[in-house]
């Protein structure tokens, strides 16, 4: 396998190991944080594809007791039924197809790499790959913030709502920040499809290896190129001389006759120490002779 093959099979891995990472991490944040008296008190909710955390940071004051976190599972009743958990269950199913597009990627790099597949098959694999990482990350950022809002989850005061965003206010001294957005395991998934669009670049200027030549049955007559066969002319001799017979001189370059695999064309391949590395002058299939 060639360097720049065994590169994208690298980059494609890689990709594949970052779609499966996102499984396990948020993929939104909702955070609210209140300031007053450098005292500062912390609540985020954070998506995850299967479940929600609930998270607070509250100081050792009175009023505060609860300092931790909560699970909220999705399939739980209570929320089973809602807009924002249908719409993270169908971004889990699509994440899990740019599991399985990222899996026909790697196979097509390395197999384009190890010459068993075509270049143009392994980058079409790759590209596949690409639009199906991607398809999540779009997919949840088009409908969860309508989801929220159709559960009466208005993530600000705002309009319109959107997928990222932030809200600060200060009132009575205390000083009110609101952040919400994507997540790292909604940003897993683009990076992934970055670098298989890297990938596909590296397999798109990886050359094929040389093939070695076979020869079989009978070799047909010589075909060389016609601007490589010599041409003789006869002299006129000048007066006075005696004339003579001037026999036209045929020759033939130098070398053993190889019929190319591919067009069947025949060509003269110079005597030179073996293994060599030729090129046909018909079609251009480049191969080694040994």
């Amino acid at each position: 396998m060639q360097k720049k093959a065994a590169l994208g099979t690298v980059l494609v891995l890689i990709a594949l190991v970052m779609m499966g990472i996102s499984f396990i991490m948020p993929w939104y944040m909702n955070e609210n944080t209140s300031s007053a008296d450098d005292i500062t008190l912390s609540i985020r909710l954070n998506y995850y594809l299967d479940h929600a955390s609930f998270e607070t940071d509250f100081p050792d004051v009175p009023g505060y007791s609860f300092n931790g976190t909560d699970d909220i599972d999705y399939d739980d009743e209570s929320i089973s039924k809602m807009n924002f958990v249908k719409t993270f269950e169908t971004t889990r199913l699509l994440a899990v197809l740019g599991i399985i597009g990222c899996v026909m990627g790697l196979i097509g790099v390395a197999l384009a790499g190890l010459g068993k597949l075509k270049k143009s098959i392994g980058v079409v694999l790759v590209l596949v790959a690409v639009i199906l990482c991607l398809l999540a990350p779009i997919y949840l950022m088009a409908s969860l913030i309508p989801a929220f809002e159709d559960d009466g989850m208005i993530m600000t005061s705002d309009d319109p709502t959107g997928f990222f965003g932030s809200e600060k206010s200060t009132e009575g001294g205390v000083t009110i920040e609101h952040n919400w957005g994507g997540a790292i395991g909604w940003f897993l998934p683009i990076i992934a499809a970055i670098i298989c669009i890297i990938a596909l670049i590296v397999v798109a200027l990886t050359k094929p290896e040389p093939q070695a030549f076979s020869i079989e049955g009978p070799i047909a007559p010589l075909m060389a190129p016609a601007d490589q066969i010599p041409s003789f002319s006869i002299e006129p001799e000048p007066p006075g001389a005696i004339p003579m017979a001037q026999p036209v001189m045929e020759t033939k370059p130098k070398g053993e006759e190889f019929q190319c695999p591919q067009c069947s064309k025949i060509f003269i391949v110079a005597l030179e120490k073996r293994p060599l590395h030729i090129k046909c002058p018909y079609c251009g299939l480049e191969g080694i002779v040994d």
